[in-house]
């Protein structure tokens, strides 16, 4: 019939089930095959191997970082920052003696809070309206990192402050509704328009609207 040399031939003119096809297939009955399952195969299943738990990346202070991201001193308060690839980690001051100093990479990568305030002449490390601390009736706009302005040629400390509308003492109000003193507690209360923004135990304030009383 002319089928020699066709392989393993079972009466079926069509050849589709080969030797390696037949390997494959009885691979499916083998001890350490998934199909079907152990349990029904009666065979114990291997147990999990135990989770490994990654030991932090450490190093020595005068070395290149070899990994950038958040570093710091275990047990060393307020040493956390943030170091690129290849710049050195540093020996810090409050460190005496001939210790060496291990840098540890914080398993934590999450960025810290940018800061609430900043001196004069300092990146601003929040974009928006800064109040001077000595007189928060005295502000200034910035954009993220610009430098805080000296004031009348001193340098003064700023403090961050929400956005939102805000009226200083002595002013009419701009808007009705209830009104806060943010670094005064117990301040809320209910102005209307054009009234006039008043003191607080007799100091000049600065009042932000925090929005419409319900009738």
């Amino acid at each position: 019939m002319g089928l020699l040399g066709f392989g393993q031939w079972d009466g079926d003119p069509n050849e589709r089930f080969t030797d390696a096809d037949s390997r494959r297939w009885m691979a499916r009955f083998d001890v350490d095959s998934d199909w079907p399952t152990a349990a029904s195969r009666l065979i114990t299943p291997k147990p999990a191997a135990p989770a490994q738990t990654a030991q932090p990346l450490s190093m020595v202070a005068g070395m290149a970082c070899n990994q950038g991201g958040w570093w710091l001193v275990p047990g060393m308060a307020g040493s956390r920052r943030e170091f690129k690839q290849g710049e050195m980690l540093p020996a810090l001051s409050a460190e005496s003696g001939d210790s060496p100093v291990f840098w540890q990479r914080d398993p934590d990568q999450t960025p810290p809070e940018p800061a609430r305030q900043a001196n004069s002449n300092e990146p601003a490390p929040r974009a928006g309206r800064w109040e001077m601390e000595l007189d928060r009736c005295v502000d200034c706009t910035v954009q993220l990192n610009e430098r805080l302005p000296l004031h009348e040629g001193q340098n003064v400390r700023w403090l961050w402050t929400v956005s939102g509308m805000r009226a200083r003492s002595g002013e009419p109000c701009p808007y009705p509704g209830l009104w806060v003193c943010d670094y005064k507690p117990g301040t809320e209360q209910k102005f209307h328009y054009e009234a006039l923004m008043p003191q607080v135990n007799g100091e000049k304030v600065v009042w932000r609207w925090l929005g419409m009383v319900q009738a």
